[in-house]
This record gives structure tokens, sequence and C-alpha cells, in this order.
């Protein structure tokens, strides 16, 4: 029969395993969670600059719109529409219509870079999560291993070392 001292061993060696387990277990889950976010954010980032595209083509859209009533009122009221300020105000149109489009564009990328960087945050934080539940894992088999070496000089009777000086000397 195994005496009481092993016993206890044993079951404090078990729980300081299947802690760190368990630890290891929610690290994992939250590492999993940042890296679900950090691709949802990657993902966000690509749409983001999707739509400014998409903004910046209706922006050239509607240049080219207003360009036309202008040359058309101008055609109307008898000014020829390719020469002098006629021509300069349609060019205005354009070149502004064009500023506004790269604006968007711009805009758009920003946003992205800002929510990319959000990914990479999130990217790191998995990482941590990971090291944080590696470590709790060793922790607890290191606990585990620690628990049993003093049991088992407790129970073979092993008397403790004193330090002295430079030297460690060991009662009897």
């Amino acid at each position: 029969m195994c005496s009481p001292a092993f016993v206890m061993m044993g079951i404090s060696a078990v729980a300081s395993i299947a802690q760190g387990s368990q630890q290891q277990d929610a690290a994992e889950a939250r590492a999993r969670e940042a890296g679900y976010q950090a691709e949802q954010n990657r993902a966000d980032a690509q749409a983001e600059e999707g739509a400014a595209e998409v903004r910046a083509n209706r922006q050239r859209k509607m240049g080219a719109l207003v360009k036309s009533q202008a040359r058309s009122s101008l055609a109307k009221s008898g000014v020829v529409a390719d020469a002098g300020s006629a021509l300069k105000i349609q060019d205005y149109i354009a070149s502004s219509s064009e500023e506004d489009a790269l604006t968007e564009i711009i805009s758009g990328k920003y946003k992205a870079d800002k929510i990319r960087v959000g990914a990479a945050t999130l990217d790191r934080e998995a990482m941590y999560e990971r090291r944080a539940g590696d470590n709790a894992m060793t922790s607890g088999f290191l606990n585990a291993g620690m628990t049993a070496g003093k049991s088992l000089l407790g129970i073979y009777g092993s008397k403790p070392a004193v330090k002295s000086g430079w030297q460690v000397q060991v009662d009897e």
C-alpha cells in the first residue's frame, strides 16, 4: 500500500499539471479570438480601400456630369466651349473632381492602414497569449516536479543542506 505522503505528492503533482493545462487552454482560446479579430480587421481594411475606390469613381462621374452640364450651358448661350474662359472653367471642374477622387482614395488608404495597425496589435496579443499559455504549462510541470522532489526528500529523511560561506555542509 502507498504511504499517504506518496498519495499527497501524486495529487499535488497532478493538480499542478492540470492547473497549467487549464491556463494554457484559456490562453490559447484568447489567442484564437485575437487572431480572428486580426483577420477581421484585415478584411475590413481591404473593404475600406475598395469602398474608397468606389467613392472616388463616383466623384469622377459626378465631375464629368458637372463638366458636361457646364459645357452644355455654355454652348446654349452661344459661347465657344473649347476656348478661353469656357475651357478654363471645364478644366477647373475636371481637376477639382479628380482632386476630390484622389482625396477619397488617400483617405481610404489612411483608414485601412489604421485598421491594419490594429490587426498587427491583435496578432502580437495572440502571440503573447500563446507564450503565456506555454509558460503556464511549463510552470505546472515544474511545480509538479518540485512537489515530488520535496516529498521524496521528506519521506526518505534527507536532511537539508546548510550554507556556510562558500562551502555547503550537510548536517548528519
